[in-house]
């Protein structure tokens, strides 16, 4: 199926697992880092909360950690990025095995069909 639910909030995405397991979801989740170099949401908890959720991956901002993506990826989940307007920041989340990336500028991103 071509259809994607994302969702910021956890309790819709295990609620819609519940009731139609089969359609793929994505939870959907900011990070920042602060200025002790601690991640939030930690990698930790992320992974608690998608698996709580039951969701089929991770759409999140551009400022994820690679290791993070590693995590998603290592859990059998899908990572998805939202907004890359760089080719070269575009480039480096399809050598991570991102799967989608949202962009403003899809004509910068073209190269990356080569």
């Amino acid at each position: 199926s071509q259809i994607v639910v994302i969702a910021f909030d956890d309790t819709l995405i295990a609620a819609l697992k519940a009731q139609a397991p089969a359609l793929t979801a994505c939870w959907l989740s900011g990070f920042k880092q602060s200025e002790t170099g601690a991640w939030s949401p930690s990698r930790e908890s992320m992974l608690e909360t998608l698996a709580s959720c039951s969701a089929d991956g991770l759409g999140s901002s551009r400022e994820i950690p690679a290791d993070f993506v590693s995590a998603l990826h290592d859990a059998g989940l899908i990572h998805d990025v939202w907004t890359v307007d760089s080719l070269h920041l575009a480039r480096k989340f399809a050598a991570l095995g991102t799967r989608a990336i949202t962009t403003n500028y899809p004509d910068r991103l073209t190269a990356l069909r080569d």
